[in-house]
């Protein structure tokens, strides 16, 4: 029993918590929703700490670009995307 209490509360619970926000970022997104990137940040946040805390190298890089990721969809949300040249005929 406290093999599963100290596997639970070894990331301070930032391992859950890293799980609640990015679910949630993940379904506001699907959704349309803007804020669904701001609660992906704040998973890639907890993540970050995770990984430092684990060592784990790899997942704090690829945690640094899924926040720069995160942050220009967040601040290219309303952006209207180039619309392609038609081509002729």
């Amino acid at each position: 029993m406290e093999d599963i209490l100290i596997a639970l509360t070894r990331f301070y619970g930032l391992d859950w918590l890293t799980m609640v926000f990015g679910l949630t970022g993940a379904y506001m997104l699907t959704v349309r929703n803007k804020l669904g990137f701001v609660f992906n940040m704040a998973a890639c946040i907890c993540a970050l700490a995770v990984a430092i805390l684990s060592g784990q190298i790899g997942f704090i890089v690829y945690n640094l670009v899924f926040m720069a990721v995160m942050l220009r969809g967040f601040l290219n949300w309303n952006r209207t995307p180039a619309t392609p040249a038609l081509a002729s005929s």
